[in-house]
This record gives structure tokens, sequence and C-alpha cells, in this order.
């Protein structure tokens, strides 16, 4: 008889797998190891090996180690030996049943066959001739005895032969429970226990607890040797379709049950979906089957079913529920929980392959007890166990493909970028450079937390990975705080006000209740904090709570508002917790409860809570006492983890009548820099001192010694007084002088001068050169890198955005700062920087940061000359003074923002804060002193100390202190003292001046820059713009609203008719500036240079590029003015390239422009529009300033203006700022005299107001 006619498909395949394997390795003969290695390609084969408990990668490897390659030519033949084991595979089938030879039929030849290298592996690893006959046989057998099984094999578990086996988990600490259910069993008459408990409390397991105890003899005489069957109720609804047919079943299984004669006890789990079993058309369900042999006693069962449906569906049928006798299974206690995961960890070891430390068991318990509040221990604690093991274990796979996808991206945007340079679209250039720079810092901060992964190999689970399951299944971040995250808290006020204005005590409140919760050290009974915030409307109530949300939690959606206006009725106050049951709604839940169940870690929000029912302030009372509400279906929520805000405008009025009315506008420039301190310090090489403050700068010359000078105060605008900027674009906001306030300055030892304000930079090569060059600090970085930052810390970076303060040593070591960090590169040449913590570098010895200076090469500088008031006093050494400064740790100044950083020519290294100053000369320790101290002499800029408020500020402060207790008293009465009793704190907000609005102003354009930017669009804005709007859009009273309607009105809507019209195309900048003799807002746009040359042939211009007019009739103003529409001439190519210089003189109306002066509105597109009339009082309080002569620039000219200035070398056109580069023109050659441009006209915001300044058109 032809064997491999009788072979299956499945053989067949096998044995061509094992053919093509010889094949490949050139061998003559197909031996039993070739055979063996096609058979592992079976999944059946593959299947069988694993289950008994045998590797299949690590099998077929060995088996691949046996092969030996050979040189034969010809296909290869099957050996003897293989053919003997395919005749002994059929006879295996035949015993078997099977007139086919099936893989596992020939695997059992190979293992009877017993001399062949397949063989001897096989033994190797355990897989026996007996083994597989016990396998396949099993197999077989229950095939063939599937129709003759029993009810109770077919529809039951027997959980004492599973225990027998080893295959149920120790029980733990449920002694009492178990010892319950045996006396129970143990009695003559209703002796079947029913367990109740709450879903994963350990019910089941109970039951497996006595099946062990019973097999292991451990329990009284009437129960030994029984035996314990879980029912499959689901199995035996299945496939009875037929009426009457489960009830066969059913009562089949109980005939068996019965005649054991008490030798079985049935487990029933889920005891409660007996009710209504099999019920239907009129049949009788399963637990009216049941009754009858229970009241008999001609049975016995366990049953197992929660609380609810134990009351639900038991308690309702009373004859059932009296056979059953309950027995309660409580949670475990923490400590019973830990016994319990010990007991039970060994085989989460052996499954996962892991340890999983005695820590990590405590936390697990710990934080889910914490944390998990909808679950029961000890299943919660098993749950977060397993998956941290699973994660162990888990190979990193996904972040590849999300690093793929970033690489897509990536190159996606490469391509928009080029299309965006063809087209010479700047704005969209701009906007994909920033995506594209975002992308990759992802890619980057991904890789390398890939390779962090695929290095980081532990089989250890530990509590921090408990912490991160946690996280994950909660959204609360209790996993280890990152250097990131910590950073953040710390500094968190500065980040809240980043996008809110003011109010420091509410900041600083809420903060400090969000650094206690995280640090672990708020109560767990309540929440993290909870607070009653009041004042007038619009000062940025709500705007905190949102502001809190979306930067501590991630996004502003992690904030549930609740407004109080909608609880106003008593029945509404359901509608928080939930309707009750029989009341429409009664499955959605509440929706203060469903809120925070799902978003367990948030900001709640009660928005105007005075005017909620007064019931739901007895919600209130659980919620900040306890940190839990009970919602409408009798589950318990937690708000442990969340911050409560309720806002109020209880006494809105009293603050209108006291305080409001009385509050002076003030002047709208808010200075960067206190004004207790000092904005900047400079000492240059020849020993001059500067220092600005604000729009003002004092000088002290004190190289004219013995003779001792006074100060010299001027305005900034006279220190720019006949100065030019070479690459002075008229049409760009930012390309003009400083004049309001530096952020830093700073004289190189070579005497260059350079200041920044915000994210440009001006230079000079020396102090008397006349010319500067502008760049932004972006250009100034370009090509540098930072040696020591991490990829995946932004804030190690270089500060391209501002600058906190700059300075150079004598050796030309260049040092930056920002917030905490500090930045230092070797020269003005190095591209390569490095960062550290402001507090590392402060406790760095000077030598190390910045190298001695070699005096032999340095010119000769006489140094400042101090009083003797100057500089602290060296006292005589003591004997002891070494070991008192070891003793003494030194004090470093402050780490937080600094006023001014500077080196004197002899290497003195002072760092201004506030009112102090700290100096540390080479090679010795910090000393600090009274900044009055150094700023000595007549006519010395004053420094306030912050101790020490102005009068104004004093009365004010008195003021808003009483006004806060008269609110407090308003509040007491309108709350009742157990309610106000358990806030953490009340806050009165204060009432926003003209200084804060300006603020808000910028927050309000970043916004509206924000979204036009999404349209490819810019938008400059300038100074005056803002300050106009500040004082239109000024109410004391309505707070901030009435600035937003303002901007929306004034700003927003002339916009929105340019777009429509079609003014305004992808890629424009729209420049807005103020006309303060008419009243009128000018909007411009610049659209971006055409890639191809200009045409200069006026005929030839396309009709896109003529002239465009902005019809703006119908947008109408508050006041009834009409915006008015101006008609700007289109600039063309070679207008741009043409250089102007403007000259201080008021231009003819109607008449052509004078040569060199650059014609009004000489911009594509324009719109000027009236504002409306001003109140008298903010006019009168923004106006006083008095007419001025203006500069070349367009500032106050100095007395020196027209003098004669030495030549100096110039700034070099183009690259990044040098200062001893040489000029060249825009095209690259020489620069010539129509290469400079000088400044127009920008009179101060006071001398508008005032209406002394001649008018000058934007451009």
């Amino acid at each position: 008889m032809d064997v491999l006619s009788r072979l299956t498909q499945r053989s067949n395949k096998a044995l061509v797998s094992g053919v093509t394997k010889a094949k490949e390795l050139k061998v003559p003969m197909v031996d039993t190891e070739y055979v063996l290695w096609g058979l592992m390609q079976d999944s059946g084969i593959y299947q069988l090996v694993s289950d008994l408990k045998v590797v299949p990668t690590e099998f077929v490897l060995e088996i691949e180690k046996s092969f030996k390659p050979g040189n034969a030519v010809e296909s290869p033949k099957f050996s003897p030996r293989v053919k003997k084991v395919l005749e002994l595979s059929f006879p295996i089938a035949r015993r078997l049943g099977y007139e086919f030879i099936s893989p596992e039929h020939i695997l059992l030849g190979l293992a009877e066959e017993g001399e062949g290298l397949a063989a001897q592996l096989m033994a190797k690893k355990g897989i026996t001739s007996d083994v597989l006959k016990k396998k396949i046989g099993i197999k077989k057998e229950g095939e063939e005895e599937k129709q003759a099984k029993s009810a109770i094999s077919e529809y039951a578990t027997d959980l004492t032969q599973m225990a027998q086996e080893g295959k149920l988990d120790p029980v733990i600490a449920r002694s009492k429970e178990i010892e319950r259910i045996m006396h129970i069993l143990s009695r003559r008459n209703k002796n079947n226990p029913v367990l109740i408990g709450d879903a994963g409390v350990g019910k089941t397991a109970v039951v497996e607890g006595l099946a062990i105890r019973i097999v292991q003899g451990n329990v009284p005489e009437p129960l030994l040797n029984k035996r314990i069957l879980s029912l499959d109720l689901t199995g035996m609804l299945a496939g009875a379709s037929q009426r009457g047919e489960f009830e066969k079943r059913f009562q089949a299984l109980i005939n068996e049950v019965k005649a054991s004669q008490g030798q079985i006890i049935l487990f029933i789990d889920e005891l409660h979906n007996l009710v209504g079993a099999g019920g239907s058309g009129g049949a009788m369900d399963a637990s009216n089957i049941l009754k009858p042999s229970l009241a008999r006693g001609e049975m016995q069962t366990i049953g197992t079913t929660t609380i609810t449906e134990y009351r639900k569906y038991i308690e309702k049928d009373r004859a059932l529920e009296r056979r059953f006798q309950p027995v309660l299974i409580n949670e475990p206690s923490p400590d019973e929980a830990v016994e319990m995961l010990r007991g039970t960890k060994d085989k989460y070891e052996a499954f996962h392959k892991v340890s999983i430390s005695d820590d990590a068991v405590k936390s697990a318990v710990k934080l889910s007890s914490r944390y998990i509040g909808d679950r029961f221990l000890p299943d919660k604690a098993v749950d977060l166990i397993d998956e941290a093991a699973s994660a162990v274990r888990m190979p990193a796979i996904s972040l590849p493909e999300e690093i793929r996808s970033l690489e897509e991206e990536v190159k996606r945007q490469d391509a928009e970028l080029t299309d965006a340079k063809q087209q010479n679209n700047a704005v969209k250039s701009q906007s994909v450079e920033k995506k594209l720079e975002t992308l990759k810092k992802d890619i980057e901060a991904k890789k390398q937390e890939y390779e962090v992964k695929k290095g980081t190999s532990t089989t250890e689970v530990t509590p921090a990975m408990i912490q991160q399951i946690v996280s994950r299944w909660t959204g609360i971040p209790i996993a280890r705080l990152t250097e990131s995250e910590s950073e953040k808290l710390v500094n968190l006020e500065d980040v809240i006000h980043k996008k809110l204005i003011d109010q420091e005590q509410a900041v600083a409140a809420v903060s400090e209740a969000v650094r206690r919760g995280r640090a672990g050290l708020s109560s767990h009974k309540r929440p993290i904090g909870s607070f009653i915030f009041m004042g007038p409307t619009g000062v940025g109530k709500t705007e905190l709570a949102k502001v809190l949300a979306e930067e501590l939690f991630g996004s502003p959606d992690m904030m549930v508002r609740l407004d109080m206006t909608e609880y106003m009725e008593k029945h509404e106050v359901a509608k928080l917790i939930g309707a009750p049951p029989g009341y429409v709604g009664y499955e959605e839940g509440g929706q203060l409860t469903e809120a925070v169940r799902r978003k367990p870690y948030s900001v709640v929000l009660l928005d105007e809570i005075e005017k909620a029912h007064p019931d739901v302030f007895n919600i209130l009372l659980q919620i900040l006492d306890d940190g839990r509400l009970t919602d409408n279906k009798g589950r318990t929520i937690s708000f442990k983890n969340t911050i409560l805000i309720c806002t109020s405008n209880i006494g809105t009025g009293l603050i209108q009548k006291t305080l409001i009315d009385e509050m002076q506008v003030g002047e709208l420039h808010v200075p960067k820099k206190q004004d207790n301190t000092v904005g900047t310090y400079v000492v240059t090489p020849t020993g001059r001192m500067i220092v600005t403050r604000g729009k003002d700068y004092w000088q002290l010359d004190q190289t004219k010694q013995p003779t001792p000078t006074p100060w010299t105060k001027k305005s900034i605008s006279d220190y720019f007084a006949g100065q030019k900027l070479l690459n002075y674009d008229a049409l760009s906001l930012d390309q003009k002088f400083p004049t309001e306030s530096f952020d830093t300055h700073v004289v190189l030892p070579s005497g260059a001068e350079m200041i920044t304000e915000e994210d440009r930079l001006w230079q000079r090569t020396s102090t008397t050169a006349k010319e500067w060059k502008t760049i932004s600090l972006i250009d100034y970085f370009k090509g540098h890198s930072v040696l020591n930052a991490e990829p995946d810390k932004p804030e190690q970076q270089l500060p391209t955005a501002e600058w906190e303060t700059h300075a150079v040593s004598p050796s030309e070591t260049e040092i930056l700062s920002l917030g905490s960090r500090v930045w230092i590169r070797e020269g003005q040449q190095d591209t390569v920087w490095k960062t550290f913590a402001k507090e590392e570098y402060l406790r760095q010895d000077q030598s190390t940061v910045t190298p001695a200076v070699n005096t032999q090469s340095q010119p000769a500088q006489q140094p400042p000359v101090y009083n003797s008031s100057e500089l602290p006093q060296e006292q005589p050494a003591s004997p002891n003074a070494s070991q008192e400064k070891q003793d003494q740790p030194e004090e470093i100044p402050s780490t937080k923002a600094w006023d001014s950083h500077v080196f004197t020519p002899n290497g003195v290294e002072m760092i201004i804060v506030g009112s102090s100053v700290w100096q540390r000369k080479p090679n010795q320790s910090w000393q600090k002193q009274e900044l009055s101290a150094l700023l000595s002499g007549n006519n010395a800029p004053v420094v306030m100390k912050k101790d020490e408020p102005s009068k104004e500020d004093a009365a004010f402060e008195n003021k808003f202190m009483m006004l806060t207790e008269q609110l407090l008293e308003e509040l007491r009465k309108f709350f009742k003292p157990e309610l106000l009793n358990r806030f953490d704190e009340v806050i009165v907000f204060r009432p926003l001046t003209a200084q804060h609005m300006l603020a808000i102003v910028e927050l309000q354009i970043e916004s509206l820059r924000q979204i036009l930017e999404e349209q490819e669009l810019a938008i400059e804005i300038s100074d005056a713009v803002k300050e106009e709007l500040t004082v239109v859009g000024f109410d004391p009273i309505y707070g901030a609203r009435p600035l937003r309607r303002t901007i929306q009105r004034l700003v927003e809507n002339p916009i929105s008719t340019m777009l429509i019209k079609g003014d305004i195309k992808e890629g424009d900048t729209i420049v807005i500036d103020f006309d303060p003799e008419t009243n009128d807002f000018v909007f411009t746009t610049r659209r971006p240079a055409p890639s191809s040359p200009a045409k200069t042939n006026s005929d030839e211009v396309s009709p896109d590029d003529q002239d465009t007019t902005v019809n703006n009739e119908s947008t109408q103003l508050s006041s009834g003015t009409t915006p008015k529409a101006t008609v700007l001439p289109q600039k063309g190519e070679s207008d741009q390239n043409k250089s102007s210089t403007i000259l201080n003189e008021e231009p003819n109306k109607g008449k052509p422009p004078a040569a060199g002066q650059v014609p009004d509105g000489n911009l594509v597109g324009g719109l000027t529009m009236d504002l409306p009339e001003k109140d008298a009082s903010l006019s009168d309080a923004m106006s006083g300033a008095a007419p001025t002569t203006l500069g070349i620039n367009g500032l106050p000219a100095s007395p020196d203006t027209n003098k004669d200035i030495p030549e100096s070398p110039k700034l070099n056109q183009t690259g990044p700022v040098s200062p001893v580069s040489q000029p060249t023109s825009p095209a690259g050659g020489p620069l010539s005299p129509t290469d400079t441009t000088e400044l127009p006209s920008i009179p101060h915001f006071n001398d508008r107001m005032s209406g002394s300044l001649s008018p000058q058109k934007s451009s």
C-alpha cells in the first residue's frame, strides 16, 4: 500500500516544507530532522508542542542547529528511516480511529521510531511517545465520547479536580468566610449559602478556597470527599432554541446531582441569572425548577451575587430567598489585600516571567485604594499587578510607527515650505517653519524615548511602574515628577501670569494648593483646594480657572464648568447628582457627578455661586468636608483630586462705590522692570556708568576724576538722537529704536554696544558710532547650538524670544540668562553654547566661568572709581576666618528673575535683583549690598525699596483692605457659617487698572494673530494702536469685557470687510497704525515681493497689482461715525528696492512728496477709520505731554543732534552681527549712501493725545 496516498493535506504540506529545507541546504537525503522541522511549520503541531510546556521557537532553533549543509546537485530523497516513520504512522492513525495520516500521527511515529536525530531532539525536550499518546489520545477519546457525556460533564466544571491539579490560585485571609460557609453546608436544613458582596471582593475566590480545603482534607467530616461543580448557565442556554429544551437540560443536571447522594455541591455563580433564565412563553424559569429540590434538601447549592442584584431579584422571590442563607463578603482591608497579593504573585511571576517586588505589591494596594474609587480590593490591585507585569514584558513596538508618521509629516511640510518660498509667501513660510521646528523636536524626543525603552530591559515590576499604570487608568499624574514638570510647578505663578494679568494673591493661593496636592501633602479626604473668588465682573475670576486647567492639566477641557444660573429652582438641584428613580433622566446620571467621575483630575468651576438655590450649598458641604458625593445610583464619586472654585459677584456695587470711583487712570505705559529697581546697568570700558529704567536713562562719567560729576538724566529717545538704522524697513513696526525700555544693554570690551528688546537686537560698532543695525534674536543664533542641552527639554535651548540679562566679561565670555537658566559661550566668534541652571552657575568659581584676562594684550583702561560706600569694606581677618568661612555657606544671588548682570572692566561681576546687588571679584565669594549704595551721588537714580511703597500705593492698599473686610461681611450675610468655614480661602480680586488693560490688549492681539496665521496672514499693530484701544475700551466698572468688544469693533470688523472684498490675499501682512489728528486707525497691507523681476513699464502691470480701494461705508462704529476709505497706491518692486531718507518735516497734503521722502500711503490696499470720541476724563489723564522738537528719526532732538559725529566702522549688512564687520549693500557690493534709511517720525502717545504734534501718515 502506498502510504503517501494516505496523507492528509496538512501532512503533505509539512513534508513538502521539510523537503524544501533539505533542498536549500543541498543535502542528498531527507532525514527525520527535516521532517520534524516541516512538522513544526504546521500550526496544529506548533500549538501541540506549546501545550507540552516547550517553547516552539527555541525547539525550532535547536532543530536547525542539527542541519549540516551538503553539496548535492540532484533533488533530495526520503531516507529509509523516514520511510519507516511513515509506515509506523498509518497503524497509529488506524488505532486512533482515523483512515488518514495527520501531522500528529507522523510526530508520534517519529517518537516511536526512537533512533533518528528527530527522536533524540524530542526526547531531550520531554516529548516522548507516552506523552504524545496521552495528549493525542485524549483528544480523540473526547471526540468519540462527546455524545455520551453526562449533563454534569457537559454543563459544569469540577472545581475540586482543578484544585487537585493545582490550577486554582491560593486563597488568603478569608478563613472566617470559608468557615462560615462550611457551617452552613453542614446544617440539616437550609444548607445553601449565598455569598453577597460587591464585584471584585473575591466571592468566587472564597468558593475556590473551599474546594482547595476539601482536596487538602481540611474540612469537617460531612464535607470530606465532596465535589464542587461550577454551573455553566450560558452553555446550558446556548443552542436551546426549541421550547422545553433548556428545561430538559437543567432538569437532567439536577437529577444527576441528586443521584450523587449529596456528594456534589452545585456552585452557581451570578445566582440572580437563574431568575428568568429560560422562562419564555409561559414556561418556568430556572429558579422555579430548582426550588423543589432545594426545599426537600435533595441537593446543596452555593450561590454568589452582588448586593444590588440580590435585593433586585432574590429578595423579590420570597420562596427562593428563604432557601438560601446569606453570607456577606466585605472588601478586605489594605493589609489583608497585601497578604492576598503576596500569595498570588507567584502565579503572575511564572506567567509573565518577571519578578514582582514587595514594594510593588504594597504600592498597588495603596494607590488603587486612593485613586480607583469605583472598584474594590483585591480585584483592582491584582489587575494593576497583572498589567504592570505585562507592560514590563511588552516590547516598545508602537514608537517606531509614530516616528515614521512624524517623518512623513516633516516631508510634507518641507514640500509646503519650498512652495511657499517659491511663491515668496513670507507668512506661510514662517508658519510652516514653526511647524517643522516642533515636528523635529517631537521626532528627536520620541527617538530618544524609543532608544531608552529599547535599551532598558528589566524583568522586575517596581512601584514606579504601578504609578504609571494608575496614571493611565485615571488620568491623575501620580508618577514621579519629571524635571520639566517640577520646574513648571515651581514657577506656576509665572506660567499663569503669561495668560492672566495681575491678581497676584489669587494666583499664589491656587498655585500653593496645587503644589501641596502634587507633593502629596494635601488631605486625602478633601479636594486639593477649594476657593471662593470675589470681585467685580470682568477681572479674571473665571479666566483663572480656565488658565489653570489648560496649564496644569494640559487642556481647557479638563475643567468642569457649571453655571449656577441654571440651578436657581429647587427641583433643578437634582440635576447635579442625577434624577431620582422614576423620573426622566434617571439613567443619565448627574451633571456634576458624571463629569467628575469621568475627569477625576480637573478644575470644578461653579460660576456665580450666589445665584444658585440654597439647596445647592447643602450638596457642597460633603464635597468640601469629605471630598465625595453620592449620585442617584448610589455610586460614590471622589472629589479628592479636584480643585473646586466658586466665583461670586457679591458686593460688586460696594466695589464700584468705594474704590473704582477714586481710581486714577494714569499713564498707559507698563515698564517691564519694576519701578523699585533698574532696567539695565552698564559699565563701559572707559568707566562710564549707564542706568536705564522705563523710558529714562541716567549717565555718570567717572573718568573725569578727581572732579566729581553729577548724574545726568535724559529720555531714551535722546539716546538715539541723530542715529540711523542701516537695514531699516519703514513698513516693519518692530524695526525701530527701542525708545520705551531696554530688556538688556551691554558694552563689549571692544567698545561695541548691544541692546535687546523682546525678540530683537540692536548693535553698533562703538558707543560713538551713529549707525545701528537690527536683527531678530533668531538670526543672531543662526548656526548656533547648545552643547549640553537635552533634546526633550525645550527650556534648555537658546532663548530666541527674549533675554532677561546679557553680560560680556573682560575675556569676551558672553553670558545670557532667562528664567532659571544661563547660556555661556567663549567669545563672539564661538557658535557653541553651554547651558546651566542659575544656581549651578552662581556656585561655580568665576575663573571657571570666565577665564582670566590677558592684561598684556588688553589696552590700558581706567577702572571705575567707587565711593567708599559703594563697595563693602574689608575687615581685618580674624584668626578663625578660614574656619568661619567654611562653616557659613556662601549666600548667592536669587535664582529667579535678574534685573541686570554686568562685568566691570576690572573683572568685578555684579548681579542686580530688586533693591540689592551682589558682587564678586575673581576667585572670591559673593557679597551683597544695597543698590542705593552703588547708585550714589548727585541726581543719582532713586532706588525705592520694596518695603517702602509710595503714598498712592499705600492709600490704595488701605482702601482695598477695608473693602475686603466689607465684602467678607457681605459674604457672611449670604452664606451660612458651616459652608464658608469649609473653604480653604476667600480671595477678593482687585479691579483692573489702565496699565493692566494694556497688557490684556497684548494677549487679545496675540489671539487674533494666531487666528490670522491659520489663514496664512500676518498682522503688525503699532504701540499707538494698542494704547488707543486701551483708552477706548477701558471701563473700570465692567473690567476687560468691553475691551474685547472694542477690539472686535475697531480691528476685527475692518479686517473682515477687507477679507470679504478680496483686498487681502494669502501671504499679506496687515499693518495697523493710528493717526492722532484725524483720530483714525489706518489699515494697510504689505504683500511679499514677487519672485520674478518687477516690471518697470506701468502699462504692463497685471490687474491683480492695480490700486485697490476699500469701501467701508457700511461699517458703523458705536459713535455713529463712518470709517473713511483711503486709496493707497500700490508699491512696485522698484519702490521696494529704493531707499529714502525721512526728514523731520510735516508732509504737504495734496502735493507730491519732496525728493527723498516716502509718499503717503505707499502700500497696497489701505483703510483709514475714525474712532469714536474718547471719554474726557480718560483723554485728560492720557494727555499733558509738552510739545517737543523732533530729530531726524522722529524722536526728541538732543542739543548736539547736528554736531559732527566722528566716522566709525559700519556694520555688516547681511549675516550675523559682528562688532567689527565691514559694510555691504543689499546686493552684496560696497555700501552706498542710498543704502541707509532714517526712521519716520514716531510721535509719543501722550503728545498725540494732547494734539501738540502734527500728524504723520502710517507707512
